[in-house]
């Protein structure tokens, strides 16, 4: 660094061309698109303003291809904005420019927002009836995400208002923000920081480094306070006015619907991690503490380098190819994408005064691609954000071919991708370290990201939170939000540190507090559930267990050999984890049913994330399940729960519902109640027991239940009718846990060691050329179960067992209930068997579908009442009779279909007079009196070239390869297929998509031309980007 407080130049160090968006602030292309813009949103307003409910679906949709194309273009110029704005905030003439423009394009775009609030205002039935026309049924889930603002929709001329002061009103403050942000300077040792720099000097390795680093951060934060403050409470203020008006509930409402996510979620997730604090960060920093000697840590030392971190720097050309291996381990097709980032310059990766600080990965928009914004000085921190913006830019290529409408994720799901990156980076920088003082270092500072991706995040959340929810009442001091800073730092960094004054303003330097508003709980998210998915993903050793599909060499025998050894050592761990498990849940009924019985259900019970527990806690799930089924059973007269449901209500408290601890149940209550249960058949063992016990509050009559369903697993071994041993070893028993969620259900300790034998299984793998292939196939499960119809859907609320049988409409009422294993076998039997004559006509239709290009009964997918019928059914019946005669092989059918005179007619319209009147009578050649003229597909004319280049390579078997790798010559069939991702040389040649099925894919010809309804879908309107 200089005097000025630049960072010495790094020549390895790229910045990214935002040529592919517009050349410069002075581009004709710039002036081009802002005068397209206002052309072609005038055209749109005339054609469709006050119209939306008068078109029908084909008119709705060219109206939505229409809207996308111009938010595409306001995408573009905005999204160039934003970019060049990112590259030097200090800049006063690209200021300028930006407010300029952004003023420009407000103006423009406001004569366009009458589009979604018109298509707000349409009755669902009526839109619905829309939407299912084939060319608007692709934007559905736009349409879907749109709609869920309906009930939160102002009327035009406030949306219109909003809309235009947006410039001039939050996004001026926000302005104010970045400029203040950016025009502070930090001194540390005579020389001047920018805010990225000393937030880099916080990690340094020297402690009176970190200190002055944070004492400097603190004084120039406290030098802005009060302009902090003012944006603060303005922005807060005004988001509460906003939230007001369109009946947002909570200050977190809004994000919550953006992101796809109830409220109720989120503060689970929130509790879940709250809960969680006194386990994770509190348990981390104590020891981080020992590690320096000291009870206290300073709160300049939260993101200190741990003793014995030799501070390794990576250079940038080191940092890429880590991330890049590490994606390639994963999927090579990933690791491509990724690699056009660092090859076209789409990435900013050198520190520079007036640079935004921090790291980012702006999509722009699909017809352009993504740029990431990175501040790089070369801690493997900085390598986890070059992962980490790399997942968001992967993610956004991916998304990209689902067009400027539905392209946008949700940022619960967009940090998912970001988060899984950085999982994939730190595997690998782990597998490729040995020493092991150095891998203590990188889990280290795995867990301390960890901390900081949930942790810090949930308690930036509460912090929101409480500010929002106290602006309400008045403006904020800086000293209040100084107070509130503190209380959510200490309640989540723990008792391991130190805070000071000088801490109290560093909730000011937050970017996503003001430009986003809770936004942050979305890295948490991400992070818990990618670190679910690894989980799951790594305690897997389904792979490993698959047939192979090849002999083992003389090598690979040593290797199943040693494979079948951990093998066993894993399953062995697992069998024992599963039977503690079940048998320690049922031990514990008692402790169960009271805390039913004496509590209101808990956030957790009902979260998606599954706690690491304490061997001795109550697990919530097992909780849940159990209220539930007490809520089931506990009814007046059920022989076993019955006097629950009576002994309860004396007490007037509802269990679940309202907390009884303390509620008592009346004196003599029990025994004056034994005489009326005996009458009602309730089990004499229960009626016993509770005379005995006789208890006086709920929590007595809940550990009477415990005792007695306990005991009754002692005795009547095999007595599976018994009602009480029923209760707990069921299927539907709140204890029963499948064997392939033990995983969920282990302690913390218990699930390291279990991850730990299935990474040694994946090492073993992974570096055994000598392993065999092996195949994927189902499996029965271990434990056969007829599936439940689930009352009003809720899978918490089981009915009645359904027996696995054939459909009714095919089989009548002679139908048997399959009892051949899972029944995958009698319902292959059902599906083939002779008195089911719609099968082999299916396959016939599809077959002639396949050579002809359309098939006899135009609904393939359909042989319903309602569809049409075949164009030929003489000939449909006999293809399927010859299809059966032949034992269901293809070949004899191909056969006879491609040496018939119908195959073998040209497509050319005859000259002859004789051929006039069958043109003029079916001129869409659906009677077939000639051949359909159609295009090669991919397949055989990529094949053709290459076989008759010498090129063809026949090899048999394999793994897939890319279609779009000049140096694969093997057949077609052996390309790699990602519905995500369909090539355009792909997509450019018809190839069916992933998600069209065959009736979407027909093709026919009009006069002689070739028309393919296929391609016109897949490059207008790609039908698998919705799914």
């Amino acid at each position: 660094m200089n005097d000025a407080g630049d960072t010495d130049p790094q020549p390895e160090l790229p910045t990214w061309s935002l040529d592919d968006l517009y050349s410069g602030q002075e581009a004709p292309e710039l002036t081009a698109d802002l005068e397209w813009l206002r052309a072609e949103i005038a055209n749109f307003r005339t054609a469709y303003e006050g119209r939306l409910v008068q078109l029908n679906g084909a008119g709705l949709a060219a109206a939505i291809r229409a809207f996308e194309a111009i938010s595409e273009r306001l995408g573009r110029v905005l999204s160039y904005v934003d970019l060049l704005r990112a590259g030097d905030i200090n800049d006063t003439a690209i200021g300028r420019f930006a407010q300029t423009t952004r003023e420009q394009v407000t103006d423009i775009s406001t004569e366009i927002l009458f589009f979604t609030l018109e298509l707000n205002r349409i009755d669902d039935d009526v839109l619905e009836r829309k939407m299912v026309d084939p060319e608007a049924a692709p934007y559905a889930p736009w349409v879907r995400d749109t709609r869920v603002f309906r009930n939160h929709q102002l009327s035009d001329d406030l949306e219109k208002l909003l809309h235009e002061k947006i410039v001039t009103g939050r996004n001026a403050w926000i302005r104010l923000f970045n400029e203040t942000m950016s025009d502070m300077c930090f001194e540390v040792d005579g020389k001047e920081n920018t805010l990225d720099e000393i937030l880099n000097l916080l990690n340094a390795t020297e402690g009176e480094t970190r200190k002055s680093a944070g004492y400097a951060l603190g004084r120039g934060l406290i030098n802005n306070i009060r302009t902090l403050t003012l944006i603060t409470n303005t922005l807060a203020k005004d988001k509460e006015i906003e939230d007001q008006w369109r009946g947002y509930p909570n200050p977190v409402s809004y994000r919550n619907l953006a992101n796809h996510v109830e409220d109720e979620v989120i503060t689970a997730l929130v509790g879940s991690v709250r809960h969680s604090f006194g386990e994770l960060s509190h348990r981390y920093y104590r020891l981080k503490a020992r590690w320096f000697g000291v009870d206290q840590l300073d709160w300049w030392d939260r993101n200190a380098p741990i003793p014995g971190d030799n501070d390794r720097r990576y250079s940038w050309n080191e940092a890429r190819e880590l991330v890049l291996d590490a994606y390639r381990g994963f999927a090579p097709e990933i690791s491509e994408i990724a690699g056009r980032f660092f090859a076209e310059s789409w990435i900013d990766a050198l520190p520079r005064r007036g640079k935004a600080p921090g790291a980012f990965s702006h999509p722009t928009v699909p017809s352009v691609h993504p740029y990431v914004l990175v501040n790089h000085h070369g801690h493997a921190r900085d390598v986890m954000t070059l992962a980490h913006e790399l997942g968001h830019g992967v993610h956004q290529v991916l998304a990209a071919g689902q067009g400027a409408l539905m392209a946008e994720t949700p940022l619960t799901l967009a940090e998912t991708a970001s988060v899984f990156g950085e999982m994939l980076t730190f595997r690998a920088m782990l597998a490729g370290e040995t020493d092991t003082e150095c891998r203590r270092v990188l889990l280290a500072g795995k867990v301390e990201d960890m901390i900081n991706t949930v942790v810090r995040q949930v308690a930036f959340h509460q912090f929101e939170t409480l500010v929002h929810t106290e602006r309400v009442g008045g403006e904020l001091s800086a000293e209040r939000l100084g107070d509130i800073w503190v209380e959510v730092q200490e309640e989540s960094l723990g008792p391991a540190f130190r805070l000071d004054d000088n801490y109290r303003p560093f909730w000011a330097y937050i970017p996503h507090f003001i430009h986003a508003p809770f936004y942050v709980y979305a890295y948490a998210f991400g992070d818990c559930l990618v670190n679910s998915l690894y989980g799951v993903f790594a305690s897997s050793v389904e792979p490993l267990l698959r047939p192979r599909i090849a002999a083992p060499t003389a090598d690979g025998k040593a290797f199943e050999e040693k494979l079948a050894s951990q093998l066993s050592a894993v399953q062995e761990m697992a069998d024992e984890q599963h039977e503690l498990i079940t048998t320690t849940a049922r031990q514990r009924t008692g402790r169960y049913l009271v805390r039913v019985a004496t509590t209101a259900p808990d956030i957790n019970e009902t979260s998606i994330f599954f706690l690491s527990l304490l061997p001795e806690q109550l697990r919530p799930q097992i909780v849940h399940r159990w209220r539930q089924r007490v809520r089931q059973l506990a009814v007046s007269g059920h022989t076993v729960f019955g006097p629950w449901h009576d002994l309860v209500r004396t007490t007037l408290a509802v269990p679940g519902v309202k907390p009884a601890t303390n509620a008592r149940i009346p004196a003599g209550q029990v025994t004056s109640l034994a005489a009326s249960w005996k009458k009602q058949k309730i089990d004499p063992r229960v009626i016993t027991a509770l005379v005995e016990a006789n208890p006086g509050t709920l929590a007595e009559l809940a550990e009477a239940y415990g005792g007695l369903l306990v005991k009754s697993l002692a005795g009547n071994q095999g007595n599976d009718g018994d009602p009480l041993r029923r209760l707990l070893l069921s299927r539907e028993s709140p204890t029963w846990i499948p064997h392939s969620q033990t995983w969920f259900y282990m302690s913390r300790k218990d699930k390291d060691k279990y991850r730990g034998l299935v990474s040694e299984l994946d090492i073993l793998a992974a570096k055994s050329p000598a392993a065999a292939p092996r195949a994927m196939v189902l499996n029965d499960s271990e434990e056969l179960y007829d599936p439940v119809i689930f009352r009003r859907g809720d899978p918490t609320q089981p009915g009645d067992p359904v027996p696995r049988q054939f459909l009714a409409i095919l089989s009548g009422t002679s139908r048997t209930a399959f009892r051949d294993g899972a029944g995958r076998l009698d319902l292959a039997r059902a599906i083939t068997a002779p008195k089911n004559p719609l099968t082999a006509r299916v396959l016939a239709n599809r077959v002639w579908m396949h050579h002809f290009g359309q098939p006899l009964v135009e609904t393939p997918d359909d042989f319903g009442l309602r569809t049409s019928p075949p164009t030929h059914p003489d000939l449909l019946d006999y293809l399927a009779s010859e299809l059966l005669r032949n034992g269901w092989r293809l070949k004899p059918l191909h056969r006879l279909i491609m040496n018939s005179a119908t195959w073998c007619r040209r497509s050319r319209i005859p000259t002859q007079p004789r051929f006039s009147k069958q043109y003029r009578q079916d001129p869409t050649n659906r009677w077939l009196w000639r051949a359909h003229r159609r295009r090669l597909d991919l397949e055989a004319m990529r094949d053709t070239l290459l076989a008759v280049s010498g090129k063809l390579d026949l090899t048999m078997f394999g793994r897939p390869v890319s279609i779009t790798d000049p140096a694969n010559h093997r057949r077609t069939v052996y390309a790699t297929v990602e519905r995500q991702d369909i090539p355009g040389v792909v997509r450019n040649f018809d190839f069916a998509s992933p998600d069209t099925t065959a009736a979407d894919a027909t093709a026919g010809d009009f006069f002689g031309v070739s028309v393919s309804v296929a391609a016109s879908t897949a490059i207008t309107r790609p039908t698998w980007a919705s799914a």
